[in-house]
């Protein structure tokens, strides 16, 4: 289950593509006067936004591991209790 920051930046990501849609669908009169705000210039923030997520699922899978891992590590050194 992801948690509420990973479900934030995807549906983050999917907005955007959404106001890419949106853009595409106004055809030929979406003419913003920046660059920046053009329908190719949109794609390309989004194709960067797509594998920025990636890295994040990446890294955090990654976190999680080592968490893990540490937490396993720290169990089997506990020294055992009397009984």
């Amino acid at each position: 289950m992801a948690s509420t920051i990973e479900t934030g930046h995807e549906k983050n990501v999917a907005n955007f593509d959404a106001v890419i849609s949106s853009a595409q669908g106004i055809g030929k009169d979406y003419n913003p006067p920046k660059g920046l705000l053009s329908y190719e210039s949109l794609q390309n923030i989004s194709a960067s936004n797509k594998n920025e997520l990636k890295a994040v699922r990446s890294a955090f899978s990654d976190y999680k591991t080592a968490v893990s891992n540490n937490v396993e590590t720290a169990s089997s050194d506990r020294p055992e209790g009397p009984g």
